[in-house]
């Protein structure tokens, strides 16, 4: 799957409502996203499968601004170009899952994912920037400042294992652990998942479920360089670690009628 996308916001043709666009600039955004996947399914048994995927998706983002300047200078441009960005990300991924039934009451499920990342992002800016000097007096900075310039591969590993038991028909425990490693700040977190469920009766079933989440911080926040001293660039949230939260679930399932369930869950 895959797909173009660009849009051209005109300073001088927009609608004054229009919540998007400034009229004292040209911009100009282009994307490309591609997506391509393979599964794979094997059984050794009856009771058992081996889920495998392998894929990669390219998303590219150019963004150009032209500003006006408002009083052409000796005979000088009436825009110039003020802002560019150039941003880029490959990621391939794999990932196997094994699931396995090894008894009326007990379930396995385990599995690995490896997601690479080859990360490219510039950004080149002179957008209203008065430490850049204008030597030919024509309202136009000299020279771009180059305020990113991103070029990381790194990699996502997770692994995980979950395990459900039915002590009776009524009573099921699931329990498990999940694990993730990023490669580039070197953070590693390991998260409990728990639940249990309950059938208190043919037509009521109640359930609770536990959970520490973690995911990556967003990769343009995580990779964000400032200018620590002049002309020097630094990424200052390298050193953030995994965002994470705590999931609790209560819920309690109702089936009025064979064909219908009403199902209310609290967060």
């Amino acid at each position: 799957m895959g797909g173009l996308s660009s849009i051209d916001f005109i300073g001088t043709e927009i609608d004054e409502t229009d919540l998007f666009a400034d009229p004292n600039q040209d911009s100009f955004v282009d994307n490309k996203v591609g997506l391509i996947g393979l599964n794979h399914i094997y059984r050794p048994s009856n009771t058992a499968y081996i889920k495998t995927t392998v894929g990669g998706t390219l998303m590219h983002l150019d963004f150009d601004q032209d500003n006006y300047i408002e009083e052409s200078v000796n005979g000088g441009p009436t825009k110039h170009r003020a802002t560019e960005v150039r941003d880029s990300e490959q990621r391939y991924t794999v990932s196997s899952q094994f699931n396995k039934k090894y008894s009326p009451r007990f379930n396995l499920r385990a599995g690995a994912l490896d997601e690479f990342f080859d990360l490219d992002n510039t950004v080149r800016d002179r957008d209203r920037r008065v430490e850049i000097p204008d030597e030919n007096g024509d309202n136009v900075p000299d020279f771009f400042l180059t305020t990113r310039d991103v070029s990381e591969v790194t990699l996502l590993s997770q692994a995980y294992a979950q395990g459900e038991f039915k002590f009776t028909d009524q009573l099921c425990v699931t329990g498990g652990l999940h694990a993730q490693y990023f490669e580039l700040t070197k953070d590693f977190q390991l998260e409990p998942r728990a639940a249990i469920s309950w059938q208190y009766r043919p037509k009521h079933r109640f359930s609770a479920a536990y959970g520490l989440h973690s995911q990556l911080v967003p990769l343009p926040v995580l990779l964000l360089q400032e200018e620590v001293a002049p002309g020097v660039m630094e990424a200052t949230n390298i050193g953030l670690d995994f965002i994470k939260s705590h999931h609790f679930v209560v819920g309690y399932d109702y089936k009025p009628a064979p064909d219908w369930k009403v199902k209310t869950e609290s967060y």
